[in-house]
């Protein structure tokens, strides 16, 4: 697989379009993401009525491979916005 990332699916090897990847010891789920992602743009817009899509770029990737919290990715996601 691209990047050296180890599969814990053998169908990955053959299937590009697995979403199972180890990635930092955590297996990659796009669906468990993007539900993630959700639930931290709603913390976003809550809070400054802006959607991340409209903000700068952010690492989630990296946020929700350290299991952060939706509450304290979107924490992160404001503070970047303001330092931009």
């Amino acid at each position: 697989m691209a990047l050296g990332l180890q599969t814990k699916n053998p169908k990955a090897q053959q299937n590009p379009q697995v979403s199972e990847v180890v990635m930092s010891q955590r297996v990659w789920n796009q669906e468990k993401f993007d539900e993630w992602k959700r639930a931290v743009d709603a913390v976003v817009i809550r809070k400054t009525g802006i959607s991340t899509g409209c903000l700068p770029d952010w690492g989630f990737a990296d946020s929700f491979l350290r299991y952060d919290t939706p509450t304290k990715a979107a924490a992160g996601v404001i503070k970047a916005a303001k330092e931009f």
